[in-house]
């Protein structure tokens, strides 16, 4: 436990574990409420559930291990919102590694200084991004590996779906065979990184770049943990409604303190006023 000699504590303090790995936190989370819906797209309707969360976040932690994500390493995230997005945020906490989720809008000369500041080593991105900067992203020297969500993509780039979904092969030989699992990550197996959670860093994000060109700005393990162990006034049994970008603080924090409580949030993929007035209606969104 951490307790800082600087703070007065009251009787109700909230106690979190110093050198906890975030991902193993939220994990235990998602295993205890797998039978929920964690996400549903407002546009299709589909449903993800925490169980499917877990499954697909242990899968691709195993596999980005595989091809040589480690703590000290950076992996960046460029996409709209989508359900791939947090196991791909998950898998990437669990090994250690620090997670920079960055604006799709950006332009090319943008990406090239946000991407500057963080300098990944490996970058998740979407098709429609992928399109849009595979050249900024090409030049940066950096980066080892792209990792793209949809299901094509030039043989130099990996997909992500080859991270989370095992072929049919001889488990026996071990659970990676030929660069992919044989089978899924059990979660009784199932183990993270050693973090210094006070210390080191989880996320890196971005100021608005208001008076300036936008900063990194760092939040730990603890930084975030403190977050989600916060009493909260929200009832878990409600729905909520994400309309806030993933790849912003209040979109990604906010969104992982509704979570640990086992909360089912509907989400957008953009803002669309008439399909955010209907999917109030339809689901009953308390906030």
């Amino acid at each position: 436990m951490l307790k800082n000699n600087l703070y007065v504590y009251s009787e109700d303090e909230v106690w979190v574990p110093a050198n906890l790995n975030f991902g193993e936190y939220f994990l235990r989370r998602a295993y205890q409420f797998k039978d929920k819906p964690a996400f549903i797209n407002a546009a299709t309707h589909e449903v993800y559930t925490f169980g499917e969360l877990l499954q697909d976040s242990m899968n691709v932690a195993v596999s980005l291990t595989h091809i040589g994500v480690r703590k000290g390493n950076v992996v960046a995230i460029c996409t709209e919102s989508r359900k791939e997005f947090w196991s791909a945020v998950i898998g990437t906490v669990c090994t250690g590694a620090v997670l920079s989720p960055v604006n799709p809008g950006y332009t090319a000369g943008e990406l090239k200084h946000i991407l500057g500041i963080a300098e990944p080593n490996y970058v998740f991105c979407s098709p429609s991004f992928y399109e849009k900067q595979e050249k900024t992203l090409r030049s940066l020297t950096f980066l080892k590996k792209i990792i793209v969500f949809g299901d094509k993509c030039p043989s130099d780039v990996l997909l992500y779906r080859d991270l989370v979904l095992p072929i049919s092969g001889d488990a026996k030989s071990g659970i990676i065979v030929t660069n992919r699992l044989t089978r899924d990550v059990r979660y009784e197996e199932f183990t993270v990184a050693d973090v210094c959670g006070g210390s080191d860093a989880l996320f890196i994000l971005y100021s608005s770049g208001t008076t300036g060109l936008p900063k990194g700005v760092m939040l730990t393990h603890l930084n975030v943990l403190t977050s989600c162990s916060l009493p909260s006034a929200v009832d878990p049994n409600t729905m909520g409604l994400i309309i806030t970008p993933w790849y912003h603080t209040m979109g990604l924090v906010g969104t992982f303190n509704s979570l640990v409580l086992g909360r089912s949030l509907v989400y957008l993929s953009k803002f669309e006023l008439d399909l955010y007035l209907r999917t109030i209606e339809r689901y009953k969104v308390s906030n």
